[in-house]
């Protein structure tokens, strides 16, 4: 749930590649993924983003498009109803 709340709000995320963080994050467009375990992959990933503040900012905007266009109320409506 953090990472759908975090794109909700416009906020890139960069998360494990573990559990369903990479089926939601999409690496280099809506935030990074890291190798769990690996500080120098994540270390990487954070100075990455400090040094492109604009590029913070774009994936930002493409979570929260992501959000509205893959996991609106109405589509997981519609998947819960193929589902049944």
């Amino acid at each position: 749930m953090t990472v759908s709340e975090a794109f909700a709000v416009g906020k890139a995320v960069i998360g494990g590649r573990v559990g369903g963080i990479p089926e939601l994050v999409k690496d280099g467009r809506t935030g990074f993924i890291f190798e769990p375990g690996n500080s120098d992959d994540l270390r990487s990933k954070i100075e990455s983003l400090l040094k492109n503040p604009g590029q913070i900012t774009e994936m930002g905007k493409n979570a929260r498009k992501f959000i509205e266009q893959s996991l609106n109320p109405e589509k997981h409506c519609r998947q819960l109803m193929k589902v049944y």
